[in-house]
């Protein structure tokens, strides 16, 4: 697995109210309840051929389209991350008030390949087009997926009609153009 310049999608996908969920619960049952979202998503974005990369916490970042080269890289984020809005609801404990989750799909150049220091390095995806799409994650309300203009140009006649956003994102001088899929 080389270093080098790949055109990725990339997926970002956070659980809501997880702070308030762990306030005062017992250790091994946070953990539970995590583990329980990140069977449920990880087992979507692997049968869509995305890597996860990150499991951080409460959330999750998967890269379509390396290291398993697929021309269809952006649909496929979005299938999965239809499919995951579609199966939130059983993937958290009933007792998780507000459980849901916000997600952010974007396309485009990244380094991608090994990074770290020494003899520890992580395979993963670097650049702005990873940092945009975290950015859309941030921004996406609750059980939604918000997806970059370059995303949405690809499944524009899967999603007439999705809202138009100008966002004004962290880090950023220039505005972002995404559109909220509601699935």
């Amino acid at each position: 697995m080389g270093e080098r310049l790949l055109e990725v999608t990339v997926l970002f996908a956070d659980a809501r109210g997880f702070t308030h969920f762990a306030e005062g619960r017992a250790p091994e049952e946070v953990a539970g309840a995590l583990n329980r979202m990140f069977e449920g998503c990880t087992q979507t974005l692997l049968e869509h051929d995305a890597i996860v990369d990150k499991l951080m916490g409460d959330a999750v970042m998967a890269v379509f389209g390396a290291p398993i080269v697929r021309a269809d890289h952006v649909r496929q984020a979005v299938a999965a991350a239809v499919t995951i809005q579609r199966q939130a609801a059983e993937m958290f404990p009933a007792d998780w008030e507000g459980a849901c989750l916000r997600m952010g799909i974007n396309s485009g150049v990244a380094f991608v390949g090994r990074i770290g220091s020494g003899d520890i390095k992580d395979y993963t995806a670097v650049g702005d087009t990873v940092n945009v799409a975290q950015r859309l994650q941030v921004e996406a309300q609750p059980g939604e997926i918000l997806v970059s203009q370059s995303v949405y140009e690809l499944v524009r006649d899967e999603y007439p009609g999705a809202e138009e956003r100008v966002l004004t994102v962290k880090g950023r001088d220039e505005p972002v153009v995404s559109f909220a899929l509601k699935p």
